[in-house]
């Protein structure tokens, strides 16, 4: 899937255990703000966000992954594979959502080098 409107700088990263349905794309925005804070939160419409359904101990989780920018990747490998990125602070974060429980299990922002 490329960009999703109106998430348009939402990508699912291909190769997951199951497709996230667009409709679980808004739940997860709005939990998506809760968890940043209010720093980050006014500024999480203008992120990339990866994300990919994963399966572990068959329970259903979704991968996720967000950066405020990333300077020189097109949108075609933003759909193919997670960029990584060791440090940049508040800038990025991975984080794991619970589609049964419509939550966050786990959010964090990166380091800084």
């Amino acid at each position: 899937m490329m960009a999703l409107n109106p998430l348009r700088r939402w990508f699912e990263v291909q190769g997951g255990a199951w497709q996230v349905p667009d409709a679980m794309l808004g739940d997860m925005a709005a939990e998506m703000r809760k968890e940043a804070g209010a720093q980050v939160a006014p500024k999480l419409h203008r992120y990339i966000v990866q994300y990919q359904g994963t399966v572990a101990q068959g329970v259903r989780a979704i991968r996720v992954s967000g950066a405020c920018t990333i300077s020189g990747v097109d949108e075609a490998r933003l759909s193919q594979e997670f960029i990584i990125v060791h440090d940049g602070g508040k800038c990025f974060f991975d984080a794991t959502y619970d589609p049964e429980g419509r939550r966050f299990t786990a959010f964090h922002y990166h380091g800084y080098a």
